[in-house]
C-alpha cells in the first residue's frame, strides 16, 4: 500500500507512471482517477492517445461521470479559438499559439517563411470572428496565398488532409466543456491530425485556466483540485515537446489542475523547455 497527498502543501499535483507495456500503467492510473472523482467530484478529462481501448469501458465512463468520444468518429464539441476576439492582442496570440501547435504537429514542422505566413493570414479572422473551425483556418489561408500570390504549399495540403475529418466543433466554450468529465479516444485519427487537436485543446484549457481565481486552501494548506487531465499511450505528445504540455504541468497548480501522464520509460519525459521528471 502507498499513499500520496496530491494535493498537499509543497507538492507538485501531477503523476507520471511508468512500466513496461502490460505492466499494469494504464490500470494505475485508472484507478487513481476513480479515487480523485470519488474524493473531489472534480471533472475529468481522460485521453487514450494511442488506442481507443478505454472508450470501450462503460463502467469507467460511469465512474468517472464522464461523455465518450471516440474522435474523429465524433469531434471534440469545444470552441479552440474561444477568446481570440477579444482585442488584437488577444488574436495575436491565439494566431501564434495555433501556428506553434500546427508546427509541432507536422511530422517536418513549419518553414521560417511559412510561420509568419500563417500567422499574419490568421489575425484578421480570429480578431473578428467567433466559433472558428478547422475549415475556416484552412479557407483563410488559401485565400490569403490567393491575394498575395503565394503557390499552394505543404501547410495547405496538410489542413487539407486534416479536413477530411472533423476533429473538433466550436459547440462549447471552454468554460461548458471544461466543467464537464470527457474521455476522449483518439486512435482512429491520423497522427498529424491527433496531435494537432489534442495540442489546441492543451492551448485552450491553458488560455481558460489562466481566465480563474486561484483554487482556494484548507486551513492545512491543502489546495482544492478543479480539474484532473490524464493522458494514456502519452509518449507521442511527450516527444512532440508541445509547450501547451508543459505549461498545463508547470503553471495550474493555483488553479486546481492535476496532470497524470502514462508513457512507458523517464526518457519520454523529456520537455519542451522543462525537465519534467525534475
Amino acid at each position: 500500500p502507498a499513499r500520496w497527498l496530491l494535493n498537499g502543501r509543497g507538492y507538485a499535483p501531477n503523476v507520471a507512471i511508468m512500466g513496461q507495456a502490460g505492466s499494469g500503467k494504464t490500470q494505475m492510473m485508472l484507478n487513481l482517477l476513480k479515487q480523485l472523482r470519488t474524493a473531489t467530484h472534480a471533472p475529468i478529462l481522460l485521453i487514450d492517445a494511442g488506442k481507443d481501448e478505454l472508450a470501450d469501458k462503460p463502467d469507467l465512463a460511469k465512474a468517472l461521470g464522464a461523455r465518450v468520444l471516440k474522435v474523429p468518429k465524433e469531434p471534440i464539441p469545444l470552441d479552440m479559438f474561444s477568446g481570440s476576439a477579444n482585442d488584437q492582442e488577444s488574436a495575436r496570440d491565439v494566431a501564434m499559439a495555433f501556428c506553434a501547435s500546427l508546427d509541432k504537429a507536422l511530422k517536418d514542422g513549419l518553414t521560417d517563411n511559412q510561420k509568419p505566413r500563417v500567422v499574419d493570414a490568421l489575425k484578421p479572422l480570429l480578431a473578428q470572428r467567433q466559433q472558428i473551425s478547422l475549415s475556416a483556418i484552412q479557407t483563410t489561408l488559401k485565400q490569403h496565398y490567393a491575394d498575395n500570390g503565394i503557390k499552394d504549399d505543404r501547410v495547405l495540403a496538410s489542413l487539407s488532409m486534416m479536413n477530411q475529418y472533423t476533429l473538433f466543433a466550436p459547440e462549447l466554450s471552454p468554460a461548458e466543456f471544461f466543467s464537464q468529465s470527457w474521455v476522449l479516444a483518439l486512435g482512429g485519427a491520423p497522427d498529424e491530425s491527433r496531435k494537432l487537436a489534442l495540442f489546441l485543446l492543451f492551448d485552450a484549457l491553458h488560455r481558460y485556466l489562466q481566465t480563474l481565481p486561484e483554487a482556494p486552501l484548507d486551513a492545512e494548506g491543502h489546495r482544492a483540485v478543479h480539474l484532473a487531465v490524464a493522458i494514456d499511450e502519452a509518449r507521442p505528445l511527450l516527444a512532440a515537446k508541445h509547450d501547451g504540455l508543459s505549461k498545463l504541468v508547470r503553471l495550474h497548480r493555483s488553479h486546481g489542475l492535476a496532470v497524470l501522464l502514462a508513457s512507458q520509460s523517464p526518457d519520454d519525459y523529456a520537455g519542451q523547455s522543462d525537465d519534467y521528471m525534475e
